[in-house]
């Protein structure tokens, strides 16, 4: 479960469009694998509903959830107590999904 790079580009579109309502300049936002710390983007087979779920029954705190190009945006969220709160941006990617939090 590798996202290519196109998959990741996607991934900062839907984090550019989030945070600024805008798709332009997405790639001022582009994610490469190799330049993030490990804990800032996750590969998981969660399903966008299990994110959704997540948000309404397990998490501390969210904002309200924003849906992308077939992907979720949420400004704010605090998954435990004591947690950062960050934004979050989850891709589908078929067989997996990509989250990204900053």
């Amino acid at each position: 479960m590798q996202p290519t790079q196109a998959q990741l580009n996607e991934l900062a579109k839907i984090y550019q469009i989030g945070t600024t309502g805008d798709e332009e300049d997405w790639e001022s936002e582009a994610i490469a694998v190799e330049a993030l710390p490990k804990d800032y983007i996750v590969v998981t087979r969660d399903t966008l509903d299990d994110f959704r779920h997540a948000s309404k029954h397990e998490w501390n705190e969210t904002s309200t959830v924003q849906e992308i190009n077939g992907g979720l945006f949420w400004p704010h969220v605090q998954a435990r107590k004591g947690d950062r709160r960050e934004s979050l941006s989850v891709c589908d990617c078929g067989e997996f999904r990509i989250a990204f939090k900053m």
